[in-house]
């Protein structure tokens, strides 16, 4: 539904025959919607720069998303069942017409844009700046209250900037009222331990914030304060440690905080950890969870491994794959999601899929793998040609290198270019082009 100019005004209730696609409301112009939107699984898109202002209390269950202008609720307006309600940055979800819009029960407000009028929170709701492992800076207008079920997400990363896209900052500029509410920290990056974070800025405060704060399995140890003025800072102390593989204990198992597989049977993973897999260890792992470690190191000569399990690693860290040694790489339905670097300097690593730019696989979802030596290797049956990049490493002699794939994949190939004249190069490669 799109307005250009002017104005339009819909008197009744709205729904789809379908709830595969959006129900998308945009343009320049204002648009008013009477009635309720009644689909339960349809989501709802806001677009362009125009207001549209629904006046009834709206009933889909799927998500909103306010992608540019504004979405508005007029007096009796609401949307106590979406699952979620997404503000980009530069858009507005404004609720000054109630008095006070209440998240629902389990409920999400995200993103990093403004919060026009009072929020208020009824049950365990989650509210995060930013979105999913991406900061951002969510700004309410008026006021915010709390209660002790609800959650503040934050995704910090290592420097300790206040918000400006480096880590996730919550600006109330009327009263916050923390009602001890929880607070969950996500890592994006290695968090600068011992360091100071502002998290939080207010015009005033009903109370001091005093909060459980979640760790979710790292090492780092958490406190608040409140200068009870204007700001409240996260202070962070502890951190990763250094792991190496043993993998002796329930077949292989890699978990978190459970099981001692690390340093000769003596630790415990724990996110965040930077751990390496060398020839001292089982070459059976068992991803058992949704890891994240702070980093991903084989450097196996002898002992050749498999990477299989259920779970998947996660976050920000990539993979580097050193030695003469094997790693394979088999993954559940869901795939790894991991966003860093995968490096091949030695070895074969090999792999079960290849995904699309951006999805998960058994390379994880990130867009580039560096090779500076050794064998890529995917057993995936052919398909699309993934949206990944190799770059060939400066110290790898390219010269009839080749890297066989056998499946039927294309990817473009990268040259650094070097400080010195360099000589001429070629590249045969086996896979197809």
């Amino acid at each position: 539904m799109v307005v250009n100019a002017g104005t339009l005004t819909l008197t009744g209730p709205i729904g789809l025959s379908t709830t595969a696609r959006p129900f998308e409301f945009g343009g320049a112009g204002n648009g008013f919607v009477n009635g309720a939107i009644n689909n339960a699984g349809i989501a709802l898109r806001k677009v362009d720069a125009g207001t549209w202002t629904f006046k009834a209390s709206n009933t889909h269950t799927n998500v909103t998303t306010i992608e540019a202008g504004t979405l508005a609720l007029g007096p009796a307006g609401g949307m106590p069942n979406t699952l979620s309600i997404n503000v980009f940055s530069n858009a507005t979800f404004d609720v000054s017409q109630p008095r006070t819009f209440n998240l629902g029960t389990s409920q999400a407000l995200l993103g990093s844009g403004a919060i026009n009028g009072s929020i208020g929170c009824s049950g365990a709701d989650t509210i995060m700046a930013g979105s999913n492992n991406a900061p951002g800076t969510l700004t309410f207008s008026n006021n915010l209250s709390l209660n002790g079920t609800s959650t503040l997400f934050f995704n910090l990363g290592t420097a300790t900037t206040a918000g400006s896209g480096v880590n996730s900052f919550i600006q109330v500029i009327g009263n916050l009222d923390p009602e001890s509410a929880n607070l969950q920290i996500n890592p994006i990056a290695p968090l600068t331990s011992p360091g100071t974070y502002p998290i939080i800025s207010y015009g005033s405060e009903s109370s001091l914030f005093n909060s459980t704060i979640s760790a979710a399995g790292t090492r780092y140890v958490y406190s608040l304060s409140d200068n009870g003025v204007s700001q409240i800072s996260l202070n962070v102390a502890g951190g990763p440690t250094n792991l190496v593989w043993s993998g002796a204990s329930s077949g292989g198992l890699w978990d978190i905080t459970n099981t001692v597989n690390w340093n000769a049977g003596s630790q415990k993973f724990y996110n965040g950890d930077n751990v390496v897999f060398n020839d001292t260890g089982s070459g059976s792992v068992n991803v058992g969870v949704t890891l994240q470690p702070g980093s991903v190191l084989f450097t196996n000569l002898s002992v050749n491994y498999t990477l299989s399990g259920s779970g998947k690693i996660s976050g920000y860290p990539g993979l580097t794959k050193s030695g003469s040694g094997i790693l394979a790489i088999s993954t559940s339905s869901t795939g790894h999601n991991y966003t860093g670097l995968v490096t091949v300097n030695g070895g074969t690593l090999t792999v079960s899929n290849v995904a699309l730019n951006g999805s998960a696989s058994a390379l994880g979802a990130g867009t580039n793998i560096i090779l500076n030596g050794g064998t890529p290797s995917s057993s995936a049956a052919p398909g699309p040609q993934p949206a990944l990049s190799i770059v060939i490493g400066p110290w790898v002699p390219v010269v009839a290198q080749s890297f066989p794939l056998t499946a039927s994949f294309s990817f473009p190939i990268k040259f650094p270019v070097p400080a010195v004249s360099p000589r001429p190069a070629r590249c045969k490669s086996s896979w197809a082009t």
